[in-house]
């Protein structure tokens, strides 16, 4: 099966630019892209929850990366118009990427390693950070 976008021309910096429209038009505010070298990323807030959704980029692969991010801007679109059109909820669709502002990291960060000893019973679910 071919991969959404695999032979998209259009640049980084246009997708980004994109997704923060988007993301404006849907009331997100302080909106923020971060490039690194290994990772990108967008940050944002929304109805008073900081959201920060992290992108893996490949090293050296710049038709892959262009990729990653029409990839990425169509999920970001989809949940939003989920949101919108009653067919989700903004918890459902971002609660895995919610910054947990006691400790800086997104609820998935903090609950990956816990993951498994979690659904093999061993552990039971812990308490979020206090916040600072």
């Amino acid at each position: 099966m071919a991969k959404y976008a695999q032979y998209t021309t259009v640049p980084i910096e246009r997708s980004q630019a994109e997704m923060k429209k988007t993301l404006a038009r849907y009331g997100a505010r302080n909106i923020a892209t971060l490039d690194g070298d290994h990772e990108h990323a967008i940050a944002f807030v929304y109805g008073g929850w900081l959201v920060r959704m992290k992108l893996p980029m490949p090293e050296n692969d710049d038709r892959e990366r262009r990729r990653l991010w029409r990839s990425f801007n169509l999920i970001v679109k989809a949940k939003l118009e989920a949101i919108e059109n009653g067919v989700s909820t903004f918890e459902r669709e971002f609660l895995p990427d919610l910054v947990i502002p006691a400790t800086g990291t997104t609820v998935g960060e903090w609950m990956q390693p816990q993951w498994p000893a979690l659904a093999a019973g061993e552990q039971q679910l812990p308490m979020l950070p206090a916040p600072a």
